[in-house]
């Protein structure tokens, strides 16, 4: 270093007014301390806790310069680390909650200074659920980092892409003047994440994102409201069809916070015993003998009255309510089964499964603890109805969830069958015991020749696959006769028996024998 002034081992990493203060300060109070990038004689660069002290003679005259330095490298690399840690997400890399937290209140300073919309977006990937659980973690996890890799490449410099967990991300567009401008770049995205991903050893996964925005200041709500919205509007993405953008409504977030307030008063519902079952019975159509009965649920509400289950299943579905409201019945259902039981009685019992109960992990293990706590009620007795139009989306895991059904000796139906437009191939890979003729082919099918023809291919088609058809929405004697003609077993509705209570079962005998025959 002889010959050399100090700056022959800067590192670059400090501009010139650093050091114009280090010297400043050195020469004002005789020392300097502070931390400080250089350059060893090698040209690494390192990091150091530099202490320097001036040596003065008896006039002032400064002698020498000493100075004491540690290498703390390694302590602001692992500083860095924790920064790394505290603010991203370790698989994509990508800001975390945190630093996204962050990242909008500075959005939102510069959207207020410069006058400039800022753009937020919620964006959830469609379909990866299925590959998650049918690849397995580590192909999901591969396919989230391609995701985000997408996601960066697309936007500038200054905008934002965060995730927030899962298959969930927030985008940060800034300096737009119109609302419009942004579509563009936010359509280019949901083209880029909905090519094909290839992955070593796996076939390619195609999945869409659904995304949800809002734009500052036209909607002038702080950070998290914003992030609310967004979110808000994603929903709406994915209700109207995936694979799409959608702008947040006022008047939508208005009906989405009476569902909650809704939402919060049948969790009140569902813990007070406000809800109860009705039975209604399923006969044999040639002989009028109780073949079972379908457990419908009601809501006595103190205020309303008793609701129909149209009146509020529609407001808690793809809700944690949903599935609790199914593990509520399918536990009904066997407490009945018990006292019928023990009155003598054994009046098989058909229960209404809805898509997000039946798709939870968790819903054939909590099915098996009902049948092993009632291991005195057979289990054939408890039958459980899924809609048609849900085994041709999931067909695969559907038969597995049936085949466990199955396996516990409890029968599946279709429920509504012929409004899926189900094949022969699909209903081969289904090992159901019941078809469920619905109610829209029953209701025309004394005036309507196609709803008759539709009616007779469903019966041949249970026949073929040695399956039981219910007829659904038997209404009068002119259905009911021209049912029987068409050779179809079992059926159910108003003119057989409307629903009724539990102890009204027990003495109810069929009178629509003598209604059709006047």
């Amino acid at each position: 270093m002889l010959g050399h002034t100090p700056s022959f081992l800067e590192s670059g990493k400090q501009d010139e007014q650093f050091y114009q203060n280090l010297w400043s300060t050195l020469h004002e109070k005789g020392n300097w301390r502070g931390e400080l990038w250089n350059r060893k004689k090698s040209g690494e660069i390192y990091a150091e806790l530099l202490s320097i002290s001036l040596i003065r003679d008896a006039q002032g005259r400064v002698l020498h310069h000493v100075g004491v330095f540690t290498d703390i490298t390694n302590f602001k690399n692992h500083e860095r680390e924790l920064e790394r840690i505290a603010h991203y997400d370790p698989l994509t890399g990508l800001p975390n909650r945190v630093l996204l937290a962050d990242r909008m209140q500075q959005t939102l300073a510069l959207s207020s200074r410069s006058q400039r919309l800022l753009v937020v977006g919620y964006l959830d990937l469609d379909g990866f659920k299925q590959i998650n659980d049918s690849l397995g973690h580590e192909i999901g996890d591969q396919v989230l980092i391609e995701m985000a890799q997408r996601m960066k490449n697309l936007l500038r410099e200054g905008d934002t892409v965060a995730r927030l967990g899962g298959d969930e991300f927030v985008l940060l567009l800034t300096g737009y003047r119109e609302a419009q401008e942004s579509l563009a770049t936010l359509q280019r995205l949901l083209s880029q994440l909905a090519l094909p991903v290839t992955l070593n050893d796996t076939p390619p996964v195609t999945l869409s994102a659904s995304l949800g925005i809002t734009v500052y200041p036209l909607d002038p709500s702080d950070p998290d409201t914003l992030l609310r919205h967004a979110d808000q509007a994603m929903y709406s993405a994915k209700q109207s069809g995936k694979n799409q953008i959608q702008i947040y409504d006022p008047e939508m977030d208005a009906l989405l916070r009476q569902q909650q307030e809704f939402r919060k008063r049948f969790q009140h519902a569902l813990e007070n015993e406000e809800l109860f079952l009705l039975y209604q019975p399923k006969v044999d159509l040639s002989g009028g003998q109780l073949l079972g009965v379908e457990a419908l649920i009601r809501w006595n509400h103190p205020e309303r009255g008793v609701l129909s289950p149209q009146e509020f299943l529609p407001y808690i579905s793809q809700t944690h309510l949903d599935s609790q409201v199914g593990e509520w019945v399918i536990a009904q259902a066997f407490t009945q089964l018990c006292q019928w039981q023990a009155q003598g009685r054994e009046i098989p019992i058909s229960i209404n499964i809805s898509p997000h109960h039946l798709e939870r992990p968790n819903f054939i293990h909590h099915l098996t603890n009902q049948v092993l706590a009632h291991s005195r009620i057979p289990p054939h007795l408890l039958n459980l109805e899924i809609l048609e139009t849900l085994s041709l989306d999931n067909i695969q895991e559907v038969g597995e969830i049936i085949h466990s059904c199955r396996d516990l000796g409890i029968g599946v139906a279709l429920d509504d069958f012929g409004t899926g437009y189900s094949s022969l191939a699909y209903l081969r890979q289904l090992p159901v015991s019941e078809l469920k003729i619905d109610q829209s082919f029953v209701r025309d099918m004394v005036s309507s020749a196609t709803d008759r023809a539709i009616i007779q291919s469903i019966l041949s088609l249970a026949s073929a696959f040695d399956c039981q058809t219910v007829a659904e929405g038997i209404e009068n004697p002119s259905q009911y006769r021209l049912l029987l003609e068409l050779g179809c077993q079992a059926g159910q509705g108003y003119h057989v028996a409307y629903p009724m209570k539990a102890d009204e079962l027990i003495h109810w005998k069929p009178s629509f024998f003598s209604q059709t025959d006047k």
